[in-house]
């Protein structure tokens, strides 16, 4: 390809990914802040500005510390009080109340202790924290693409992730999706280079990608491992060499990235050292069993105890989120799809089915057209490289069919950068290699995606494709519908803002209504487990209620709505009730 091709095919993919910057920054405002928003920077800002990671560990803390640290800059901060009441060590038993407390009240003060315009400039620095993954992510793409498939089809991928609704939502958000998704991109295609050659130089890419990933987020990590195993097989097919194990230099590789993931673990946790019996790296019992087994070895009991009340465990709390993340596993939470509530349990057919009606279907149809054409190039031409985005999307499809927390397609989002490819590289055999009509056509269908993704702004989040018939909420709801964002917008609607005096909200969010200016409401996260606890107007005119609340609730606790005749809805995720019109 000439040079000046070459230079005006990166000024384009330049240009796509600065329009989708655009587009995911103009939601910033739009979007009231959501629950996880309020926790990740409350925990981020716990480590950046007392050094300690106590709120909550679940997830590891570097996009945390992404999403803090302009809030940090900015002037956000908590109090000594507040340190000093929650920053602390949870026992197992009776911590979790608190630290759930504790977290949301941090998140709480942050955005919503002060003025209007400092809620609004905690929540645009926190989201800004995110959007170099969505940057770095788009680059790693448009490189891999082009080294490897085609130049156009690395312009045509970018297209299609810049655009993606799944994409922008994550990317507006301070959450920890997108930066897990970001690094897991870049650790793969890291490892191709390393798979060909162990160099100091694709080492260190290697080993920092990897260990990035695992502070960012526990499942980026798993995810990882899931799919190393058969790209190594695929490139064994096509080298007609089978891997049997590893050489001097690639063991010495292999420890290198080891040291460099424990360091980096190590100094994300600041450092920070616990004792032998810490609780979420060794259970009491299992510090007696131990204790037992060293003294049978001849240790003497003194230096028994001392070895187990010394400070020598790194990053403890590693442990601890490890240890919550299997818990949260195994306590399931109330999912949900096609009307049904999960309980105790998720479905197979959870995040496959979220994919089919949350990816518009034009990058579907193209993305599924893309595997095909990849794999019979694998095939032929022994390239094992054009293949890994095809082995990438079905693995994780794949295993996302075992998963017990079926509470949003964004736990699978790390499919969709690679569907973007195999989409970009489909939309490239077409205007290249199709009949005039089939062009036509093809142009046609992608004009109509564009023009239909671009309608869907700001509210990426609850998007769904021309399937769902406007009535998402039928098949998904909670982080693939609603998690609070339309508070705000719903007040940019007369019949809520005129008549604000005599409505009752019932928020799926946790946000502040009152910041807002709403009178009266319940937050459902946190009273949902009320056994008391039913839908009523009380002393209101209006009820306000977020559609997830409906359609989790038995029948029994909404009786007071049951005969409300011409409910409204009010954007996409609220349904608005009159007493006047309940028989």
């Amino acid at each position: 390809m000439k040079t000046s091709t070459n230079k005006l095919l990166y000024f384009i993919a330049f240009i796509l990914l600065l329009v989708g910057s655009i587009r995911i920054i103009l939601t910033y405002d739009k979007l009231t802040i959501s629950p996880d928003e309020l926790v990740h920077v409350a925990t981020g800002l716990e480590l950046i500005e007392n050094g300690t990671y106590y709120l909550e560990a679940l997830h590891p803390p570097l996009a945390r510390l992404s999403v803090a640290i302009l809030p940090y800059l900015g002037g956000a901060s908590l109090s000594e009080e507040f340190y000093t009441k929650y920053s602390h060590p949870f026992n197992e038993n009776s911590g979790y109340k608190q630290s759930f407390e504790g977290r949301n009240l941090g998140g709480q003060q942050i955005f919503f202790a002060k003025s209007h315009d400092n809620y609004k400039k905690m929540v645009f620095l926190s989201r800004l924290g995110i959007l170099p993954y969505f940057l770095l992510c788009g680059l790693v793409i448009f490189i891999y693409v082009k080294n490897h498939i085609g130049s156009y089809a690395a312009l045509y991928s970018i297209l299609f992730y810049t655009t993606l609704p799944i994409i922008l939502a994550n990317s507006g958000l301070a959450t920890t999706d997108m930066p897990m998704c970001a690094l897991l991109v870049c650790t793969i295609f890291s490892l191709l280079n390393w798979l060909e050659s162990a160099s100091f130089k694709n080492t260190l890419l290697l080993g920092f990608s990897f260990a990035l990933l695992v502070v960012a987020k526990f499942s980026g990590a798993i995810f990882f491992l899931m799919v190393a195993a058969p790209v190594i097989l695929a490139k064994d097919y096509a080298t007609g060499k089978v891997s049997r194990g590893f050489n001097g230099a690639r063991v010495t590789s292999i420890i290198l990235i080891s040291i460099i993931t424990f360091i980096t673990i190590w100094y994300t946790y600041n450092f920070e050292l616990a004792t032998l019996s810490y609780p979420y790296f060794l259970t009491p019992e299992k510090v007696s069993a131990l204790k037992a087994v060293l003294s049978d070895l001849g240790l003497s009991e003194n230096l028994v105890n001392k070895l187990f009340t010394v400070k020598i465990l790194p990053f403890p709390e590693f442990f601890h989120g490890l240890s919550d993340l299997s818990d949260r596993i195994a306590y399931v939470y109330a999912g949900y799809i096609f009307g049904k509530v999960l309980l105790f349990q998720g479905v197979w057919y959870f995040f496959p089915a979220a994919a089919l009606f949350k990816t518009p279907l034009l990058v579907l149809a193209l993305g599924l057209l893309g595997c095909c054409l990849l794999i019979k190039i694998f095939i032929s031409q022994k390239n094992w490289k054009v293949v890994v985005p095809v082995i990438v999307i079905f693995t994780l499809l794949l295993a996302s069919t075992t998963f017990n927390m079926n509470i949003g397609l964004r736990h699978l989002l790390p499919i969709f950068p690679f569907l973007c490819i195999t989409a970009g590289y489909s939309l490239d055999f077409l205007l290249n290699r199709g009949s005039l009509f089939i062009k036509g056509v093809t142009i046609l269908l992608l004009t109509a995606y564009l023009v239909t993704t671009a309608l869907s702004h700001p509210f990426y989040v609850a998007y769904f494709n021309f399937m769902a018939q406007d009535r998402g909420e039928e098949i998904l709801i909670d982080s693939d519908f609603d998690i609070g964002q339309e508070l705000e917008y719903a007040l940019t609607f007369p019949e809520v803002h005129n008549n604000i005096d005599s409505l009752k909200l019932y928020y799926s969010g946790l946000a502040d209504p009152g910041f807002f200016g709403f009178k009266e409401y319940v937050l459902y996260q946190i009273e949902l487990h009320h056994k008391n606890f039913n839908i009523n107007f009380g002393n209101s005119r209006y009820l306000l209620i977020s559609i997830p609340l409906l359609k989790l609730l038995p029948k029994e606790k909404k009786l007071h709505i049951a005969k409300c005749k011409g409910a409204r809805r009010i954007g996409q995720t609220f349904m608005l009730y009159d007493f006047n019109s309940c028989i």
